[in-house]
């Protein structure tokens, strides 16, 4: 048996329950086409946290809604290196696309949305290549799915 892959953001980069009320409250909001931003920077911590949530309003299947949460996770996790240390993010699932979503398209606009509310480092290259991809394979729906209307 192969050893089972992880796609999960290491613990120190995980958003704990308690920062996310004060997160809702007092973060400043960024806004894109299908995702949406809420950011707090700290000066303390030594590493980014992010939650990730999207909302039966979005998607109503769960499914959808997993894999919403692993599309922006990934895209994350992606760009770990480039996020400006001390950020504490929420990152919300906010609008359902029209068209069957791909992992590439939401990391462009994910990265375009970092840069909107200035988290990435500016000296950093774009992580834009299929090398930075390692899992894009986890993140595609099957084609033996029952469910023909689903955007994803």
């Amino acid at each position: 048996r192969s050893p089972r892959k992880v796609f999960m953001l290491p613990r120190n980069h995980r958003l704990a329950r308690e920062s996310l009320t004060i997160l809702f409250r007092d973060g400043r909001r960024v806004f894109g086409d299908h995702f949406s931003l809420i950011v707090i920077k700290s000066s303390r911590e030594t590493s980014s946290q992010w939650a990730f949530v999207t909302s039966k309003k979005v998607f109503r299947n769960a499914t959808d809604r997993n894999r919403g949460k692993r599309l922006m996770r990934e895209s994350i996790r992606a760009l770990l290196p480039n996020i400006a240390p001390g950020t504490k993010a929420i990152m919300l699932f906010s609008r359902k696309p029209g068209e069957p979503f791909k992992f590439m398209s939401a990391q462009h606009e994910i990265e375009s949305l970092l840069h909107k509310a200035h988290l990435l480092n500016s000296s950093a290259p774009s992580q834009m290549t299929h090398s930075s991809l390692s899992t894009p394979h986890v993140l595609e729906r099957r084609a033996s799915s029952p469910n023909k209307h689903n955007v994803f």
